[in-house]
């Protein structure tokens, strides 16, 4: 099995948020969503992933690791991926075209069997939920299981929006295309509040438990869970509250309450006497001292509220 990861340039609904990191290289927990992806195609059996990207690793920073650490082959364009899938696919070998967002991922091998079944040239998830109050989903086409034939017929179409344009064509080519929707309960709404929610509902007694070792955790107390090089002052984390973990390298002052369920990302830097409420404070960001931040998103440049 081929696959090809697009890089979701064009999914702006995440704003600002991807405007200072790519879509795909947020975090759920500690782990970004691309990592999380490839995790999952490489337990489904992918040998080769490709990552359609116009920005270039040597002037992207955190690009350029990602390729590295998760061994991808970066690719200028759709077109240029799907023409070496062509050359590598057996007759009887599917392709997987994906935006590498989706926070829970779905079963390959129940989505394989109804590919096959269907005996169609394109099946595509329309999105991925995410639990909260109330239930959200990433939207848009976010991931297609396409025979060779498709691989073929689009080989050189290289399109802004390239799942749903390989779907529009597939239509109209008059080829079998079966699709798997959210249920209807499901609404979609901008991104970010999927991101809040998406984290700090990761954030059971159990998850911590069984993936403490995966992210570098440290439990200090019932309810924190510390990375390594985190330097803590003396701080207050509200036993009444959810779980509150400190990413890697990050600062949070003395005097500080904290209140879960709250993450404070890898790098972060949170001075004295701040209160932190049912947030989620992303890779780098500032928080000046004594500020109050309840049931929000930070970023390093900005503050957005969230109702949660």
């Amino acid at each position: 099995m081929n696959v090809v990861l697009l890089d979701s340039q064009y999914d702006l609904r995440r704003y600002p948020f991807a405007h200072e990191v790519a879509p795909n290289l947020l975090p759920i927990v500690e782990t970004p969503l691309l990592g999380r992806t490839v995790a999952w195609l490489r337990q489904a059996g992918a040998r080769e992933i490709a990552l359609v990207s116009p920005r270039n690793p040597a002037d992207d920073f955190e690009l350029a690791r990602a390729v590295v650490d998760y061994q991808l082959r970066p690719v200028a364009s759709l077109g240029e991926a799907l023409d070496r899938s062509r050359r590598q696919l057996r007759l009887d070998e599917l392709l997987l075209v994906m935006e590498p967002n989706l926070h829970r991922l779905p079963d390959f091998s129940e989505l394989l069997e109804r590919h096959m079944i269907g005996r169609n040239a394109l099946t595509y998830v329309r999105g991925t939920h995410v639990d909260g109050p109330g239930r959200y989903t990433f939207g848009s086409p976010v991931l297609a299981l396409a025979s060779p034939v498709v691989s073929r017929m689009m080989r050189f179409d290289d399109r802004p929006r390239p799942l749903e344009h390989m779907l529009q064509t597939v239509r109209a080519r008059g080829l079998g295309v079966g699709s798997v929707e959210p249920d209807r309960r499901v609404t979609v709404i901008d991104n970010s509040y999927a991101l809040y929610h998406a984290n700090l509902h990761m954030l059971t007694p159990q998850f911590l438990q069984r993936s403490a070792n995966d992210h570098g955790l440290t439990q200090r107390s019932e309810n924190l869970w510390v990375g390594r090089s985190a330097r803590l002052g003396q701080i207050s984390v509200d036993p009444r509250g959810g779980a509150v973990v400190i990413g890697r390298g990050a600062r949070v002052g003395d005097g500080s309450i904290l209140c879960g369920p709250t993450i404070v990302g890898r790098g972060a830097n949170i001075e004295s006497g701040s209160c932190l409420h049912r947030s989620l404070v992303l890779v780098g960001s500032q928080i000046p001292r004594e500020s109050w931040v309840s049931r929000s998103i930070i970023s390093k440049r900005l503050r957005q509220r969230v109702v949660a």
